[in-house]
């Protein structure tokens, strides 16, 4: 029996590079897990406590993707150690964000 699914979006298995804030720092990262709930940070130079508040930044062609977010769960024993984060924004904000990402990951080929 596989156990019971309690997600309430979709996860995204993905290696993508972003940066992460938190304090006065910034670390280069990668998302290893990614919903319009939160994503799976890893590969970063620090820990933030749990509950932090963080800034996750994408660079996004002309402008840079700012996703504001709290840690949730982190996997300190993990290498490279992660952590999870909720997004902290209004539904249509993060929405429109992720589009945004998904156009900037995935550019339409057959404009050219």
């Amino acid at each position: 029996m596989e156990p019971q699914e309690n997600r309430r979006f979709r996860r995204l298995r993905s290696a993508i590079p972003c940066a992460v804030s938190w304090k006065d720092e910034i670390s280069p990262a990668q998302v290893t897990n990614l919903s319009h709930g939160g994503a799976l940070i890893s590969h970063v130079d620090f820990m933030p406590d749990e509950g932090a508040q963080i800034v996750l930044m994408f660079q996004g062609g002309e402008e840079d993707i700012f996703f504001k977010a709290q840690t949730r769960k982190s996997m300190e024993n993990d290498k490279p150690a992660t952590f999870g984060i909720e997004f902290r924004e209004p539904r249509q904000t993060i929405e429109s964000k992720m589009i945004r990402l998904v156009d900037t990951l995935f550019p339409d080929d057959s404009e050219e």
